[in-house]
């Protein structure tokens, strides 16, 4: 609680680095960085009024979070698996077409991929199918290939068995 109030101490009353602030109260230079930096969008001035206690400054300098996880909008996570088989299509994708959808609701994209992996747990990844001779024709493909392209000749294919002996 009194990490804020030390932080704005040493940055104004004594003019140390940000650097040096992290090193006296051992903690990140980032840390530093971000409580001076919201401290400055709350327009408070320095040397603080004798008013604000140093809990009440913590609450200016770090409000509340508007919506809590229970709040967040839910993605269609069975839409996004069948999505995800589309070639092309990646998590981030899907990810900024929820969020275009659900706007400040939405979960961020750690947390939704972290959701997905989850729920991908839980699929089953067995498919009992019921087969019936000569009903269904299988066939393996493996989508699109690279050509192969013989340097000597500069014909792609693989060629006849004497051209490929050569």
């Amino acid at each position: 609680m009194e990490t804020c109030f030390k932080i704005l101490q040493l940055k104004f009353g004594q003019k140390l680095t940000n650097r040096c602030i992290a090193l006296t109260l051992k903690i990140s230079a980032s840390t530093v960085f971000e409580v001076l930096s919201r401290f400055k969008a709350t327009s408070l001035p320095w040397p603080l009024p004798e008013a604000i206690s140093h809990a009440a400054l913590e609450k200016r300098i770090f409000p509340a979070k508007s919506a809590s996880a229970s709040e967040l909008v839910m993605p269609d996570l069975l839409h996004f698996d069948t999505e995800m088989r589309k070639p092309g299509v990646t998590r981030q994708l899907l990810w900024m077409e929820y969020k275009a959808q659900a706007g400040e609701l939405a979960m961020g994209y750690s947390h939704f991929c972290r959701c997905y992996r989850e729920w991908k747990k839980t699929r089953r990844l067995s498919m009992r199918q019921e087969h019936r001779a000569g009903e269904k024709l299988f066939i393996d493909f493996c989508g699109p290939t690279v050509p192969v392209v013989n340097p000597d000749t500069g014909r792609s294919g693989s060629g006849t068995a004497e051209q490929r002996a050569m």
